[in-house]
């Protein structure tokens, strides 16, 4: 029963949300498992962390699954070709190193520090790829080219996103007992913090946008 003070309620509130991050989780889990689905995956865990556990809207299981399926396809293609070039500058790296162990000239170094740089651009762009995957609906190109330039212009939010996500897999890796609490919360977490540094972002986007469809 609920107190005058309300505190029932709101402990039943927050219960709630506990219980969506936690299967929120779990079905990103779930639908990452085969790693080529890792990419809508994530576009429905950013859809439904906003959709449902921000604003109270529709459950967790529906959308979530909604959006997989409808996303799977361009969201996919996407993480391939992303992992396909993060292959090829992994392999790049590792033919870096064995010319620099085999007395190679000390320009190899300098490469490197390209190829680890090109690395971790893609990782920034990937952070907004699938989220605005979740958010608009657009075309492979655009979207490519939308993310590529939202990611440049705020460069700070994007290092930002990717120090949040360094603790998340970091952290649990240190700390293993807390390994458990990690793989139930910190996908639908991450999420979470991601749209609060994402959503100022799109909605300007969002706005510009409209204003552009009006004109026309």
């Amino acid at each position: 029963m609920e107190d005058q003070t309300g505190r029932g309620s709101n402990l039943y509130f927050y219960l709630t949300k506990l219980f969506e991050c936690i299967v929120l989780s779990l079905l990103w889990i779930l639908t990452s498992v085969p790693v080529i689905t890792m990419g809508a995956a994530s576009a429905a865990l950013y859809y439904t962390a906003n959709k449902v556990i921000k604003n109270g809207i529709g459950h967790v299981s529906q959308e979530y699954w909604k959006m997989f399926k409808s996303i799977f396809k361009q969201a996919t293609l996407t993480w391939l070709a992303a992992m396909a070039l993060i292959i090829l500058l992994c392999l790049e790296m590792w033919f870096i190193n064995a010319m620099l162990a085999s007395g190679g000239s000390e320009l190899w170094i300098y490469v490197g520090f390209t190829v680890i740089l090109a690395m971790v651009l893609i990782l920034l762009w990937l952070q907004y790829v699938f989220p605005y995957m979740a958010r608009f609906e657009d075309s492979f190109g655009r979207t490519v080219k939308n993310t590529v330039i939202l990611c440049v212009a705020h460069f700070f939010r994007s290092l930002l996103l990717l120090l949040v996500l360094m603790l998340a897999i970091v952290i649990p890796m240190i700390i293993t007992v807390l390994m458990p609490v990690a793989l139930a919360l910190f996908p639908s977490l991450y999420a979470l913090v991601s749209n609060v540094i994402l959503e100022k972002v799109f909605s300007r986007y969002a706005r510009q946008d409209k204003l552009e469809i009006e004109k026309t």
